[in-house]
């Protein structure tokens, strides 16, 4: 009897670490689950809150401050910029920030492959930075004033041409699903930043172009009254002309 209970108890112990284990694996199964659809929802809902915020009459810097300041205040990160590409010169410009500030002998404007922004907008990939050094970038604010803990750097890439940089410092890591959020929003953001650089360029173009109209209207007017005035002159010289033939006759 005392062989035949303890054999019982050792099974009854054995299923009972058998349906723990299973449970466990399942509640386990079931919270990575649970986490990754509310990271999914997280991003989607992201994806669509930035696009609207993509929209809308905004020139190009009122475009790129919007962008960084929403991209920072979704993903509670604590500075932010972004660095437009001139392909006329080749470099790239500080256009738009997010409790940004850098040391006055910093410089805004990069080359490619010049600093952090130039290299990741030369070799088109994302650069993520931790353990930022004191002197680098800071955050301004009445609250708090403390460096970043980690910085992440991507291009902003359309159809394989850089558009711009964007520069995210956060004090905590970034997630795997942040990261997948800024990925996933560049095509969005390079869509917009394009659509409107290339809006403001036909504007450009055409008032430079009205400017030309005006300034060839003008001289035709200036040609013409230099033709009325000849026109008189020559009348007038003629008539004189005459006067002095009446008088020698």
């Amino acid at each position: 009897f005392n062989f035949v209970f303890a054999v019982l108890l050792l099974v009854i112990g054995m299923i009972l670490i058998a349906v723990y284990t299973i449970i466990a694996t399942n509640l386990k199964a079931l919270k990575k689950s649970e986490s990754e659809t509310a990271g999914k929802n997280w991003l989607l809902t992201g994806n669509a809150e930035l696009n609207e915020k993509l929209i809308g009459d905004q020139n190009i810097i009122q475009l790129a401050n919007s962008t960084i300041s929403f991209l920072c205040t979704y993903m509670k990160a604590n500075i932010g910029a972004v660095y437009l590409f001139n392909e006329k010169d080749n470099t790239l410009k500080l256009t738009g920030k997010f409790a940004f500030s850098s040391a006055k002998d910093t410089t805004e404007i990069f080359k490619l492959n010049e600093g952090l922004i130039g290299q990741a907008a030369w070799e088109q990939k994302q650069i993520s930075l931790t353990d930022i050094s004191e002197d680098q970038i800071r955050i301004t604010s009445s609250v708090l004033n403390a460096k970043p803990k980690n910085l992440l750097i991507t291009p902003i890439l359309l159809d394989g041409r850089t558009i711009g940089v964007i520069e995210i410092g956060k004090l905590s890591d970034f997630t795997e699903t942040e990261k997948e959020f800024i990925n996933v929003s560049m095509r969005s953001i390079a869509i917009s930043i394009n659509t409107v650089q290339q809006a403001e360029e036909k504007e450009l173009r055409a008032a430079e172009l009205a400017i030309a109209n005006n300034e060839l209207a003008y001289q035709n007017d200036e040609k013409e009254k230099r033709a009325a005035e000849l026109a008189i002159a020559n009348e007038e010289l003629a008539y004189q002309n005459e006067e002095k033939e009446k008088r020698a006759v």
